[in-house]
């Protein structure tokens, strides 16, 4: 998509931390922002509280980490639409930043599969809510939520909603750019799934249009062939000879 194409258009964003634990001190690993328009970026942070690192991290998300060396000057290019970058958090929050620049024109809603630590500590990787760009909403949107109005059973593998999950797994489970990916999968399916209840109840409202009012001549026929017309006229001329019959059996009963 062009950026012209999507000047002032809504943009959904798909955003995934990976961090050191679930209070009030984690502190981030990684981040990952997923655009619909098919733009991503990337980033590790260099930073992080090491003390908090537990047994689970150090083998299931900083073993998923795929920036083994970053050079400022020679890898980060920020007019490509899939950035990469790994230092501080200050150089995560500049990058950062260009790149929603990016997006000025447009208004962006984040959506995220566990807003309660993850949005927070996204702010705080800005410098704060003060530093949210006014076109990017305040509240972020709860994927996991989403899935469980739809039918799914939230405590189950992503795979129970995405046949194709393992398909869609690049850099590994735990890891924030393939995680964000992932749960702009799963929000084309909860999508899918609307389109496709809206078009079923279409048709069944526009069956029950045509059974209720059967008024399209060269469309609607009867089951004996006749047109609707030839039965209306049918249906009518049965009402007026159970009318005349009552009316005689009315006159006979007072004679």
């Amino acid at each position: 998509m062009s950026e012209e194409s999507s000047i002032s258009k809504n943009l959904k964003v798909f955003l995934d931390l990976e961090f050191t634990g679930l209070h009030r001190l984690s502190t981030p690993i990684s981040v990952a922002l997923v655009v619909e328009d098919g733009k991503t970026y990337y980033a590790e942070f260099t930073d992080f509280d090491r003390y908090q690192v537990t047994e689970f991290i150090e083998t299931q998300v900083l073993s998923k980490l795929t920036i083994q060396t970053f050079d400022l000057y020679t890898d980060y290019e920020p007019n490509e639409d899939n950035i990469k970058v790994k230092g501080n958090t200050q150089l995560v929050q500049e990058t950062l930043s260009e790149f929603l620049a990016k997006y000025s024109q447009n208004t962006l809603e984040f959506w995220m599969d566990c807003p309660v630590f993850t949005w927070s500590i996204f702010l705080d990787t800005l410098g704060g809510l003060k530093n949210l760009p006014q076109n990017i909403e305040r509240l972020p949107y709860d994927l996991h939520t989403a899935c469980k109005l739809f039918g799914y059973d939230t405590r189950e593998d992503r795979r129970s909603i995405l046949p194709n999950y393992d398909e869609l797994i690049v850099e590994g489970e735990n890891n924030s750019l393939n995680d964000a990916r992932i749960s702009l999968e799963i929000f084309k399916k909860l999508l899918k799934g609307v389109s496709n209840e809206k078009e079923e109840g279409e048709e069944d409202n526009n069956e029950s249009d045509y059974a209720k009012s059967p008024t399209d001549v060269d469309l609607i026929e009867a089951e004996d062939g006749n047109t609707v017309e030839q039965f209306t006229v049918e249906v009518q001329e049965d009402k007026d000879k159970d009318k005349d019959k009552e009316e005689e059996e009315e006159r006979e009963g007072k004679v």
